[in-house]
């Protein structure tokens, strides 16, 4: 081979430099997806693909020198485009890519998803919220008896047959349906006139029995209010944990004193276990924006784009494909001038 010029030592140098840059982003990529690997394993694997997909543009760039005399320079050629399709395109490229992508979207995407499951919680804390819509259905039952008690009294007070008749006695079983009891619960009168006197007594009498069983039936619901707080108390003081936590993760990916990745890899623990929670209590995840956990996944990552789920959007990816290109091709030129044979 020969010794090398001052030119090809630079060269040299700057492939060197370019593929540590390359490397780097394909290691941390990798590890996204698999965390529990150690990076020097990777680092071993992945310096060794480099090399070799360099040396495959190099077989390529070989095949079309024609000062070359070579034996079979068809079988060069494909031979160094399938080295380069395998090790680079489908590998070194859309993980350097996706490294890249990830360190732009990592903090903004970690932040936005906790503050949705932030919100979320903070509404299902919110006690007088949960009084509300627990009291939501008895209060609309009160509303239908009184409604009911009220077509009761105008029925009794009817100018064309006052009193308590077949009409009346209808409308007090609708009464005890709202009410939820058994027909017959509300005592009846009997012997109720038709004057002004005997319907007032009547209306009275049967307003006070409705009274009375509204009443009863609030103090069960208060009984049960009371049960209910309790519960969602305890609920409440454990989601407002997880919102400290967010909170406090939030805080710390901003904060310098942190590891970032660490601070990253707790940000996506605390999404799962909100997301879970979610889950549990029966509620949608309607989240819209980008999924951190999606965004580990290089795969996903470049699935999302193919199916234009980036359009639109101020994510930056193409580039960083532009960028992944750029360092790639300039590291495999520097390696081709750097190892070029004298002629």
């Amino acid at each position: 081979m020969g010794r090398k010029t001052p030119f090809q030592i630079v060269c040299l140098l700057a492939f060197g430099a370019f593929a540590a840059v390359s490397c780097y982003l394909t290691v941390e990529s990798i590890h996204l997806s698999l965390p529990s690997v150690p990076r020097w394993c990777f680092w071993i694997a992945i310096v060794g693909l480099y090399v070799l997909t360099s040396y495959g543009t190099k077989m390529i760039m070989d095949s079309f020198d024609r000062n070359k005399i070579m034996d079979n320079r068809t079988a060069k050629f494909v031979g160094g485009l399938i080295i380069v399709l395998i090790t680079w395109l489908f590998v070194s490229f859309p993980t350097n890519t996706h490294s890249c992508f990830y360190f732009k979207m990592a903090k903004p995407t970690a932040k936005s998803e906790q503050l949705y499951f932030i919100n979320q919680f903070k509404q299902l804390t919110n006690e007088e919220t949960a009084i509300g819509k627990f009291n939501e259905d008895f209060t609309k039952k009160v509303e239908k008896v009184n409604a009911a008690k009220t077509a009761l009294e105008a029925e009794i007070e009817h100018p064309e047959r006052p009193g308590v008749g077949d009409q009346a006695e209808r409308c007090l079983q609708k009464v005890e349906n709202e009410l939820g009891v058994k027909v017959g619960t509300i005592t009846r009168l009997s012997h109720i006139g038709r004057s002004q006197r005997e319907i007032n007594t009547a209306i009275k009498f049967y307003s006070n029995q409705i009274a009375t069983q509204l009443k009863i039936q609030s103090e069960q619901q208060e009984q049960q209010l009371k049960s209910h707080l309790k519960n969602f108390r305890k609920e409440a003081g454990e989601l407002n944990t997880q919102i400290a936590n967010m909170n406090a993760n939030i805080s710390n990916l901003d904060n310098p004193e942190y590891d970032e990745e660490k601070t990253l890899a707790q940000s996506r623990q605390l999404i799962r276990t909100a997301a879970g929670t979610l889950s549990a209590k029966g509620i949608k995840d309607d989240y819209k924006g980008y999924r951190s956990e999606r965004l580990t996944n290089v795969t996903e990552v470049w699935a999302d784009m193919f199916k234009g789920e980036f359009k639109g959007k101020d994510y930056g990816l193409i580039y960083w494909i532009l960028f992944s290109l750029v360092i790639d091709l300039a590291a495999f030129c520097f390696f081709n001038v750097a190892f070029k044979e004298k002629d």
